[in-house]
């Protein structure tokens, strides 16, 4: 009699993410051939109340790919088995990635895969407003280039500085975090016992970037378009000078072997460095995804024979190579770009400037408070003709809202 499996994953390569993983599961079967991989594609909007769902069920799959964020909360709710007592080999995995399935002493998770945000932009934009690369090493050089960029562009082509989505779910603050973490700010006080977006510090990474989008440095269009939208104009349209993504758009638009490469001269006009810093540092978010098996699962045995197979040496090579994500696993090398130098980036932006958010038991559910807070926030900044004022009341509220839960909580 075969084992049917449930396995919940998010759309790791747009489209053809479904492919990608099948292929995974087809491979899988090959040596298991008494195990059935019943896969659902959920989004990411999606995911987190899903799952939540499942758990006041005490249902659902029994494989699940989880975002490096919602772990201690996964774990502290009981919903994902602990696997410390499987044998792992010490040093298999990139530190950061491993470091970010653990928590209360526990390992809940094993690491998939890693991304980090890296600064997409225009070089010919750039030299016409007589920019350099170092104008894009700090915000403060970043905000004067972006001045540079509408003096250039005032009486020519509507070309806006910064593309923004406002309608990225968690890539949103993913995104938000660069500015808060470079000025020494962040989401939680010293021991995650109170929030911190009050703080002098994190306002002043909050208002850097509120700036951007008074001074219409940040495009209002691009605010308020998904990601998908502003990452296709951005490469295919003449209207952006920057962009903030992972390595995936590099491999769908700037890769001779994708449908969608947009050619060798219109790929030579861009770069490709590491998000811009401040007086605390020059930090992105560093997450990606790993894989847990639920604690409601009757097949555990069996899900755990899937998981370990996902982050094997051959699949890790070949499903990594197909999402263009960096591998969990040190023994595993895939090239995200055939430039040495945009590989560095890549692997830079995790391993030496990567940060991740606080390994708290109720931060799942205090980052969608951040995220649906933030893109309200943002929204009425724009109409109420970017009022500061208006904003930061905005953001105070999220403030007590994050406080109180942290005070019923216990901290």
């Amino acid at each position: 009699m075969k084992t049917k499996l449930k396995f919940w994953s998010m759309p790791n390569a747009g489209f053809e993410s479904r492919h990608v993983i099948e292929q995974e599961i087809s491979h899988f079967r090959r040596t298991h051939p008494d195990i059935e991989v019943n896969l659902e594609i959920l989004p990411w909007s999606q995911a987190w109340f899903k799952l939540i769902q499942a758990i006041k069920e005490k249902n659902g799959p029994d494989i699940i790919q989880v975002g490096t964020t919602w772990i201690a909360t996964l774990g502290y709710l009981g919903a994902i088995k602990r696997l410390e007592n499987r044998n792992i080999k010490p040093g298999l995995f990139h530190h950061t990635l491993f470091e970010q399935c653990q928590c209360f002493g526990h390992l809940w998770s094993l690491p998939w895969f890693g991304e980090g945000r890296v600064l997409y932009y225009r070089k010919d934009f750039l030299e016409a407003a007589h920019c350099t690369t170092a104008h894009i090493e700090s915000w403060a050089a970043m905000k004067e280039c972006c001045a540079k960029l509408k003096r250039l562009h005032a009486h020519g082509p509507d070309i806006a500085p910064f593309a923004f989505s406002n309608q990225k779910e968690q890539g949103l603050i993913q995104d938000l975090s660069s500015w808060i973490w470079s000025q020494g700010g962040d989401f939680l006080a010293t021991h995650n016992k109170r929030p911190w977006l009050e703080s002098a510090e994190t306002k002043e990474g909050i208002s850097s970037f509120a700036d951007l989008i008074a001074t219409k440095s940040i495009s209002r269009l691009s605010l308020e378009q998904n990601a998908g939208e502003v990452t296709e104009k951005f490469f295919q349209n003449d209207s952006y000078a920057f962009l903030m993504a992972s390595s995936w758009p590099h491999h769908v638009y700037l890769n001779p072997a994708s449908k969608r490469y947009i050619g060798a001269k219109n790929a030579q006009r861009f770069g490709i460095t590491l998000i811009p810093g401040g007086p605390a540092g020059r930090y992105n978010f560093a997450g990606g995804s790993a894989l847990a098996i639920s604690n409601f699962s009757h097949h555990a045995t069996e899900a755990y024979q899937l998981l370990e197979y996902l982050t094997d040496k051959e699949s890790q090579q070949r499903y990594c190579s197909n999402i263009n994500m960096l591998p969990a696993r040190n023994d595993v090398s895939i090239k995200l770009s055939p430039s040495p130098d945009i590989q560095a980036v890549f692997e830079q932006s995790i391993i030496n400037h990567g940060r991740s958010f606080p390994a708290h038991p109720l931060w799942g559910s205090i980052e969608q408070i951040i995220v649906s807070g933030f893109a309200q926030s943002i929204h009425d900044f724009m109409k109420s003709n970017c009022d500061k004022e208006l904003f930061f009341k905005n953001i105070a509220e999220i403030n007590s809202e994050i406080d109180y839960i942290l005070t019923i909580f216990g901290e």
